[in-house]
């Protein structure tokens, strides 16, 4: 169980980590693209061109894995604590199944 609560903790961090990291990144991406203002010059017109959807596709995935990540982390808490209630209710059964037990 510990395990498990410590693997939620470290994917809740990652999380954390990964939505700062995917928001600089957007916006050196958006620097970038726009840095050329009105630079005509053809190569850059067709690099861009090509790059943007990939970089826009990019841009609109990153968000959604910092969301999961940090939703795997709360499923592993959550396995965690139900281990951890189980287990306590396995306890307090058996210990009034046993002759002395204490409920």
């Amino acid at each position: 169980m510990d395990v498990l609560k410590e693997q939620g903790k470290r994917f809740a961090d990652l999380s954390a980590d990964f939505g700062a990291a995917a928001t600089e990144f957007s916006s050196k991406v958006t620097e970038c693209e726009t840095s050329w203002g009105t630079d005509s010059v053809k190569i850059v017109k067709t690099l861009l061109d090509g790059y943007k959807p990939v970089s826009a596709a990019i841009q609109k995935v990153l968000p959604r894995l910092e969301v999961e990540l940090g939703e795997i982390g709360k499923k592993l808490t959550q396995t965690a604590n139900e281990y951890a209630a189980a287990e306590q209710e396995q306890i307090t059964t058996l210990s009034k199944a046993v002759p002395g037990g204490h409920s």
